[in-house]
């Protein structure tokens, strides 16, 4: 309800959020609530407070609140994980993960870069996911940091290493996320 806010960012590994903890998971639903009243959209790094994939109980957890807002817009950065750790094969493979079609996005900050130059097969599962996630929902993002990331430019550079279809490139790259952003 802050002027000119329209959405919010939640990073559970950088807030400590523990989601075998029942409070912390309690809590997080609460937010989701919130965020369904508003109908806003939200960011969310996944990851346990070490920076793990969830894994388990964990996963279940959090794919339950999901599951519980079906309306909430997701845009789940880095390959829907923390930098493609398989992780996006989690939310597309299980039934009750929490993915939807239509409200689920993904974005391709900092999980491109480590797989640039890997072998063709690898990148070209990589795309077979996002085309699985739907290309229409995937926005091209860049993680830059001053010491250890990709500045816009090299993003790109990295981006056009993957075997996409022209057609693919220019639906990442004109996806202004105004769908996610419910405008």
């Amino acid at each position: 309800s802050l002027p000119g806010m329209i959405g919010i960012k939640l990073h559970l590994e950088a807030s400590g959020v523990d989601m075998t903890n029942a409070l912390h998971v309690e809590k997080l639903s609460a937010v989701f609530d919130l965020i369904a009243e508003r109908d806003a959209p939200v960011l969310m790094h996944v990851a346990s407070p070490i920076g793990l994939p969830l894994l388990g109980q964990e996963f279940a957890n959090l794919a339950a609140i999901l599951m519980a807002h079906p309306t909430v817009r997701v845009a789940h950065p880095h390959c829907a994980g923390n930098t493609d750790d398989d992780t996006i094969d989690m939310w597309l493979r299980l039934r009750l993960s929490g993915y939807n079609p239509e409200t689920s996005y993904v974005d391709t900050s900092a999980c491109l870069a480590f797989y640039a130059d890997a072998p063709l097969a690898q990148r070209e599962l990589i795309v077979w996911r996002f085309r699985k996630w739907g290309i229409g929902h995937v926005l091209f993002g860049s993680d830059y940091f001053v010491l250890d990331g990709d500045t816009p430019a090299e993003a790109l550079d990295i981006l056009g290493k993957y075997p996409f279809t022209e057609e693919e490139l220019n639906t990442i790259l004109t996806n202004d996320g105004s769908e996610w952003l419910g405008q």
